[in-house]
């Protein structure tokens, strides 16, 4: 999980003028939210196994956290059947939003 300062998270959806994820390498973008942020999901077309997911999550106008989750279980034996992309993109969601319910309950907002 990162924050990538600078860097809006309407830069990963293909209709923005200013998408970056074809020289990131990442495919299948889906628009979606986590816990009430506007996000994208995706994933990292070189090295990702069916269950690895990204979520690019609107964080400000010129920010964005990242969240990755990544199946580290498929990359020992190379087997890149473990799950499905729509499972590793709920857990990185649900992750996701226990960090920003932690923060919005930090805040007292």
């Amino acid at each position: 999980m990162r924050v990538n300062a600078g860097v809006p998270a309407a830069t990963y959806v293909p209709e923005d003028p200013n998408y970056q994820g074809d020289q990131l390498n990442y495919v299948e973008p889906r628009v979606t939210t986590v816990a009430g942020f506007g996000a994208v999901e995706f994933v990292n077309g070189i090295t990702a196994s069916s269950s690895d997911c990204v979520l690019a999550i609107d964080a400000g106008p010129e920010a964005t956290l990242l969240v990755n989750y990544l199946d580290t279980s498929s990359r020992g034996t190379l087997d890149r059947s473990v799950g499905s992309r729509a499972e590793g993109c709920a857990e990185a969601s649900r992750v996701a939003a226990m960090v920003i319910d932690t923060a919005r309950a930090r805040l007292g907002s």
